[in-house]
């Protein structure tokens, strides 16, 4: 039985991440495994969208002061 994955974790278990909205608010960092978004330029740039509040997804509550 094949199941979609990015290689480490199945899919359905990555959009079941506990806190996450809904599989919507999810985010696909293309080309970028499991592994391999712990340390990459997309996780980089989600990250920086994330805290410039820069992302229609980032609810406005959540604000981060520049360090």
């Amino acid at each position: 039985m094949e199941k979609p994955s990015d290689g480490v974790v199945l899919a359905e278990s990555a959009m079941n991440f506990p806190g996450l909205a809904s599989p919507n608010h999810a985010r696909v960092l293309q080309g970028s495994n499991h592994q391999q978004m712990r340390n990459d330029q997309n996780t980089k740039i989600a990250l920086l969208q994330i805290f410039d509040n820069m992302n229609e997804l980032t609810p406005d509550f959540f604000i981060v002061e520049p360090r």
